[in-house]
């Protein structure tokens, strides 16, 4: 720490801060106020422009759906036989009585399979052709019509020139059969100067012009349409096929030949309106100038008349809802010019408090990652309470590596559960009796391959196999106690409790044969001899007063010790007693018979682990009843 540097509390840093911290506050607000301004304007202008498009499209749909609904019950009506399209008389006056109920119907027709046709106006003009060589055109349309599925048949057709009317018309075609047999093809007609007349009703009660774009470059429906009609059509013109209706006979009027600016620059480069365009439903918008007026265009494409896309929609003056957003975005600018400043000084107040707290944290992760060579020593802070938390952290640092050397050194010379244990209960360990499960391992004729080896070969092979065992056992959960020359005892359940510690001691038994087989260790091929055995223990600190080891005793540890001993006579290399066995269930195992160990007055029941290495033959291990 710096003598006489400056020490300010965090209070007063608050303190002098809170005129920026409110500034910035009363910023914020402000930016966000007139940021919901602008959210509510927009929100307001997309449910307006989603209002008009709704309007248009319910209208459409008004003057349209009821076509296919009533096509569908005159085909019921004649499917099952209430109908016969073959009663000439009163299949006129069904279809006359159909067009009662949907107005908007200019004309309705059916056309016989044979090319004969019947077709009905609203005026009650009737066209009764009986001859096929009268209507070639009709007979030569349900000859190409016999070829499609009749689902191909139930279709929108449009626009198509119809010359009993003089109007270009929106037809909706059906197929009508009769147990299976298609009998014709019925067409009902709405002109496009009704429907025409029909938005325009609505663009007059609503102040804005809606309009119907055919595949986004010919206008099907405008209030200027109502009185529309191509040229070049002769008065006796017939039916024209809808592949005809635009390119060669101009059906349609393309954009700019009806006295419409607005509608004329839709797709030219006028810019996006986006507080429109972001309703979901709505496909575009544009803002247009025709003369220096602002307009607003709203559109949206369906897909619901035909095979060429319809584009509805309408256009509106917007010079109102532009000086509003106008004054709207300048008090927005204003607002971030504020916000600006406002985050300055939060900024250079933030920092002033996190540094020092990030640092702390990054140091923090070190330590929680083990990593204390790592952590560096914080710097002081010209906060008080930041400095004097720095000073707390440093030594906490400083007593952590301590400790962490300490834990190092004992795990070196003792099992790392035991110096645990040492750290947690101050140096004492008090003696303690428990069921454990000792395993006791030996590498096989290592005085025969000592007498071969220097002493330096001798601790480079050692060291080498004990790292292996050692990792072995301790991955399984049992702690060494004593390494005896070239032997390992090790201990399972003390003083780390494992309540499936005879499974463990054998599951170690197995990888270390297997680990031992495979390997060769400081260039050498090893062997070793392992005994199992499982029963009381008592564990703690054996010693003098100034050095003491960790370790066990008890009888179960001395029959472990005889079990390894025991492979030499049976030629296997795990043994394991029938307490261990019947503790480790689950485990395959082969009994060898009933001992009697040297110095036990008991027998004691011995196995080998199936996969472990069996007796040479089962005569051997019946044969052997008794160790001396």
């Amino acid at each position: 720490m710096r003598r006489g540097a400056i020490r300010v509390p965090i209070s007063s840093l608050l303190t002098f801060g809170v005129v920026g911290l409110v500034l910035a506050a009363v910023a914020i607000a402000l930016a966000l106020g007139f940021s919901s301004a602008v959210k509510n304007t927009r929100t307001l202008l997309a449910d307006k422009a989603r209002a008009y498009i709704d309007s248009v499209t319910q209208r459409v749909e008004r003057e349209l759906a009821p076509l296919p609904h009533q096509a569908r019950w005159i085909a019921a009506q004649i499917e099952s036989g209430l109908v016969n399209p073959s009663d000439k008389k009163a299949f006129k006056d069904f279809l006359q009585t159909t067009m009662a109920a949907t107005p908007q119907i200019r004309g309705i027709g059916f056309f016989f399979t044979d090319g004969r046709m019947l077709r009905i106006s609203r005026d009650s003009q009737i066209k009764d052709i009986q001859s096929p060589s009268e209507n070639p055109w009709a007979g030569a349309m349900m000859a190409d019509m016999r070829k499609l599925p009749a689902a191909d048949l139930y279709k929108w057709l449009g626009p198509i020139w119809i010359a009993d009317f003089q109007q270009t018309a929106i037809v909706h075609q059906t197929p009508i059969s009769q147990k299976g047999v298609l009998q014709g093809v019925l067409f009902q007609t709405v002109t496009v100067s009704d429907l025409s007349r029909s938005l325009a009703e609505l663009g007059d009660r609503s102040g804005v012009t809606p309009f119907i774009l055919y595949g986004h470059n010919r206008i099907l429906v405008h209030p200027l349409m109502i009185d529309w009609k191509p040229t070049g059509l002769t008065n006796d013109a017939n039916i024209i096929k809808e592949q005809q209706c635009c390119d060669e006979l101009d059906l349609l009027p393309r954009l700019g030949q009806i006295d419409d600016p607005v509608l004329m620059e839709i797709w030219g480069d006028s810019r996006r309106l986006p507080i429109v365009t972001d309703a979901d439903d709505i496909s575009g918008s544009r803002v247009i100038p025709p003369g220096g007026a602002e307009h607003v265009i709203v559109f949206r494409d369906i897909d619901d008349y035909g095979s060429v896309p319809w584009t509805v929609g309408v256009h509106i003056g917007v010079d109102v809802v532009g000086r509003e957003m106008k004054e709207l975005f300048f008090h927005a600018a204003m607002g971030v010019v504020i916000l600006l400043i406002a985050g300055f000084i939060a900024w250079r107040v933030s920092r002033a408090l996190s540094r020092p707290v990030e640092a702390m944290a990054l140091a923090a992760a070190k330590v929680r990652a083990d990593n204390l060579e790592d952590v560096p020593i914080l710097r002081p802070s010209n906060i008080r309470e930041l400095d004097q938390a720095r000073l707390a952290f440093n030594a906490m640092v400083s007593d952590m590596r301590e400790r962490k050397v300490i834990r190092e050194v004992f795990g070196r010379y003792m099992p790392s559960a035991v110096g645990t244990m040492l750290l947690r209960q101050q140096g004492r360990l008090e003696p303690e009796t428990s069921r454990a499960t000792i395993l006791f391992v030996d590498i096989a004729d290592f005085t025969r391959l000592s007498e071969s080896l220097q002493p330096s070969e001798i601790v480079e092979t050692l060291n080498a196999y004990f790292s292996e065992v050692v990792a072995i056992i301790e991955r399984h959960g049992g702690v060494i106690t004593q390494f005896q020359g070239d032997a390992v005892l090790a201990i399972f359940n003390v003083p780390v409790k494992a309540a499936d510690h005879a499974v463990q001691a054998l599951n170690s038994a197995l990888e270390i044969q297997k680990e031992v087989d495979a390997k060769l260790f400081a260039g050498r091929r090893l062997s070793c001899r392992i005994g199992i055995n499982t029963g009381e223990v008592v564990a703690g600190s054996v010693g003098a007063r100034g050095r003491l080891t960790y370790t066990v005793h008890g009888n179960a540890v001395n029959v472990a010790a005889r079990l390894e001993q025991m492979n030499k006579e049976f030629g296997t290399r795990i043994l394991v007693s029938a307490t261990t066995v019947s503790e480790a269930r689950g485990v395959d195992t082969i009994r060898i018979g009933e001992m009697t160990l040297r110095g036990k007055s008991e027998s004691v029941e011995i196995f080998t682990i199936a996969n472990g290495n069996r007796p040479h033959t089962a005569e051997t291990a019946e044969r052997r009843t008794s160790v001396d």
